[in-house]
């Protein structure tokens, strides 16, 4: 019973206010929107359902808000704050959910225009019935694809490129649950038509508000709920496992060293972890080596912080939405290095934030490789922390350092 209880059928019913909310915070944006275009239609004289359907795209990041709902509330098992999760991933997400309303749009645009085409002339040729059958299963595939693209873009750091091999490989390896999806959505989608039907006058704009409030909220739960699984087994969970106490401390009674929980890891989902693990050693194979005079006696014991106190210090707190830690690695070791080296022994931290910003060569928070970061160090140098704080984020543009810098350069490296 608690198993039932659990389900994507029952949270939704149980959830169904704060679902609704979600759904009409989409589909609200996609009324206005292509209300807009509707009227540009009208005016214009281009008066089509092509160009109505244009208030796809800039609606479609607030998809983003309501399919993150939907994956915390009906996958997860969680009750996040509606508001505040809803337009955190519309705002994470916006630029990329441009994107793909624009793909969505040339889908069902070109899907359209072809499966009439070909449908007119079946009439009078069966050969071009074939065609139109190869063709309406090549857009259900391009279908299917859009299940899986808009949950991987919110919740896993991957390449847009990635995002859609991604969902094409899914559309054939989880045919089951695919088939499924379908099977319950070409339901949801007969009942709608089929209420338009038999509506008549005041009732059938009573039909079009309800199926405007609840048709995409359906379609996004129904897909959702059901391609997350073989999502997940897939690509990556969307929510962290427990921590195993009791193992921990078997450990800790076995070994020298200790594991803990971290408090950097709490609430974290396998998607974060893969956001800012992406940082590489090197791009090339043949880096020069750094090796000690064989007349070198190196202690069996050294610890730096004990050595030179004055030139340990913090290093600049990574978040879990941006990839930093090569350019915060390679900047507090550079700090530390001119701080052993200088008189007064007085430690300047220096700037990560201008790495993630100007090093052109690397990917900013999508995560970086050293060799390339370090020949920035060298060519460019890197200014004080006070002139680029960090933020942890690309929207920091490199234009946003503080008027001529004092910056401090790497002389070479191995």
């Amino acid at each position: 019973m608690n198993k039932f209880k659990q389900s994507a059928f029952s949270r939704f019913f149980r959830f169904f206010p704060k679902l609704f909310t979600a759904g009409l915070m989409y589909s609200v944006p996609l009324a206005v929107f292509t209300g807009i275009f509707v009227l540009i239609s009208y005016l214009t004289g281009f008066n089509n359902v092509i160009i109505w359907g244009l208030g796809l795209i800039p609606s479609f990041p607030f998809y983003a808000g309501l399919v993150m709902i939907i994956r915390k509330y009906a996958v997860e098992k969680q009750e996040p704050p509606l508001f505040k999760t809803f337009f955190t991933a519309v705002k994470d997400n916006l630029k990329r959910f441009l994107i793909h309303g624009v793909v969505l749009y040339m889908i069902i645009a070109f899907g359209m225009f072809a499966i009439l085409y070909y449908y007119t002339l079946s009439q009078t040729d069966v050969v071009f019935g074939s065609v139109l059958t190869i063709y309406m299963i090549f857009v259900a595939i391009l279908i299917v694809m859009m299940f899986y693209v808009p949950i991987m873009e919110i919740t896993y750091e991957l390449k847009l490129k990635d995002i859609y091999k991604n969902a094409f490989l899914l559309v054939f390896g989880k045919i089951l649950r695919n088939l499924i999806a379908l099977v319950f959505l070409a339901a949801v989608t007969a009942v709608t038509i089929l209420a338009f039907v038999f509506s008549r006058d005041a009732m059938y704009f009573v039909t079009l508000a309800i199926v405007v409030a609840l048709y995409p909220l359906l379609y996004s739960y129904i897909s959702t709920a059901i391609i997350s699984k073989g999502l997940q087994d897939s690509v990556g969970s969307f929510s962290a496992k427990p921590i195993d106490e009791k193992k921990i401390e078997e450990h800790n009674q076995s070994f020298p060293w200790s594991q803990g929980a971290s408090s950097f890891w709490e609430g974290a989902t396998l998607a974060d972890a893969k956001r800012i693990f992406t940082t590489s050693f090197s791009s090339k194979s043949n880096l020069p080596q750094c090796l000690p005079d064989e007349a070198t006696l190196i202690p069996d014991k050294f610890d730096s912080r004990e050595q030179w106190p004055e030139c340990t210090s913090p290093s600049v707190n990574q978040n879990r939405k941006c990839d930093g830690s090569y350019a915060i690695a390679l900047t507090q070791t550079l700090a530390e290095r001119e701080c052993i080296v200088s008189k007064d022994k007085k430690m300047k931290p220096l700037s990560a934030q201008e790495i993630l910003s100007c090093d052109k060569f690397n990917n900013g928070c999508r995560g970086g490789t050293m060799n390339l970061a370090l020949d920035y160090l060298v060519k460019h140098g890197v200014a004080n922390e006070e002139c680029l704080p960090y933020k942890g984020s690309n929207d920091v543009k490199c234009e946003d350092m503080c008027a001529n810098p004092e910056k401090v350069k790497l002389g070479n490296y191995c």
